[in-house]
């Protein structure tokens, strides 16, 4: 089993940091794909060394950013809320034997508060991919990869559970295995089930409103 964290393990709330950053950076030729592509797939440690790592990307950056890298990183725990049913649901699915990963893109704030704020779900996860550790992000057949191995598992033997089609759902179906597609942030997943139900994308096994679904 393999489980997306943010919007599928827990709600995420108001817009992703990689659009925030690209936001503050307020320049039309630098998008949140590009930020993604840095502040997801590097281990950066602090808010200025994200702020110095953009620098060396994208030239000066105004000395105003640093100071707002640091409030968005410091809020990352507001951004989050905990999901009651995901611990039963965890827990049910390895007390039938199954092994338990999770396959993220994410950036190390995000996840220290996941951390503080999941700990009963860390214990029941195998392996966790997490972009920023891995040097690869969703949809990148790598990471996926590599957790499979990590688990001993194949893609066939295999069910991805995630919110976005073009992340999670799409990637996952494409290497072989089943999926769930949970439809938390459907406002942001119209064009993609438009084009499952025209027949136009794969179809995953099942659509879920949230992860209580499981119970």
């Amino acid at each position: 089993m393999l489980f997306d964290i943010g919007s599928t393990l827990v709600n995420s709330r108001g817009r992703s940091p990689s659009a925030l950053i690209a936001g503050f950076l307020n320049d039309p030729g630098i998008t949140s794909a590009d930020i993604g592509n840095i502040i997801m797939q590097e281990d950066l440690q602090t808010p200025d060394e994200v702020y110095v790592r953009l620098g060396d990307v994208f030239g000066d950056v105004d000395p105003c950013v640093r100071q707002e890298i640091a409030g968005l990183w410091a809020t990352q725990s507001a951004s989050l809320e905990r999901l009651s049913a995901a611990k039963g649901v965890l827990r049910c699915f390895k007390d039938a034997g199954c092994k338990i990963g999770v396959v993220s893109n994410i950036w190390r704030p995000y996840y220290e508060a996941f951390k503080d704020a999941c700990p009963e779900l860390l214990e029941l996860i195998d392996y966790q991919a997490l972009s920023f550790k891995e040097g690869y992000k969703k949809p990148a057949p790598e990471i996926f990869l590599r957790t499979l191995d990590a688990l001993n598992s194949t893609p066939q033997a295999t069910l991805m559970i995630g919110d976005t089609y073009d992340n999670d759902i799409g990637p996952a179906i494409a290497l072989g295995m089943k999926t769930v597609w949970v439809l938390s942030r459907i406002e942001h997943e119209r064009q993609a089930l438009i084009g499952v139900l025209n027949g136009q994308r794969p179809r995953p096994l099942y659509c879920i409103e949230d992860i209580s679904d499981f119970v």
